[in-house]
């Protein structure tokens, strides 16, 4: 009997799983993360345009160009509110025009359809609420309801 016959093989070395589980997370993350993104990416180029309206026309307030303003309305609401009752109240109501910057935290666009909501924030330091809703016709977003204050 040879004494090398008698000997089992060596067993291979077990290697340890946490790199494997480590690895396997980390690349979980960046893809959520990836993701996450790509979702925030896509809302905002969907609601650039009709979000550049809302901002002309917040813009055209403070410096009280209501004509300007009003031009970025829809026919229909328009033709609910006349350009002299639109002056009239944003006269009126000037104290919530001296704007200073705006947040919109809920944004939708479906279809040809846009809402967007937030907060204003005034020179005096104060929130307001805000909210804004515009169609879209022949290439152009028009603003159809909006709200400030109130």
């Amino acid at each position: 009997m040879s004494s090398s016959a008698s000997i089992p093989p060596a067993l291979p070395k077990k290697r340890p799983v946490w790199p494997w589980i480590v690895g396997g997370c980390g690349c979980a993350t960046i893809a959520f993360v990836a993701f996450i993104g790509i979702i925030f990416f896509g809302v905002f180029k969907l609601t650039a345009e009709p979000h550049a309206v809302i901002t002309g026309f917040l813009d055209d307030l403070a410096v009280g160009d209501y004509a300007s303003a009003y031009e970025a309305c829809s026919d229909e609401l328009q033709q609910e509110q006349s350009f002299d009752d639109f002056e009239l109240a944003m006269i009126d109501h000037s104290e919530l025009l001296k704007i200073v910057d705006s947040t919109f935290n809920n944004r939708s666009v479906e279809n040809n359809r846009a809402s967007f909501s937030g907060s204003l924030k005034l020179v005096s330091g104060e929130s307001i609420d805000t909210e804004f809703e515009l169609i879209e016709r022949d290439g152009t977003w028009k603003i159809t309801r909006y709200q400030i204050g109130e």
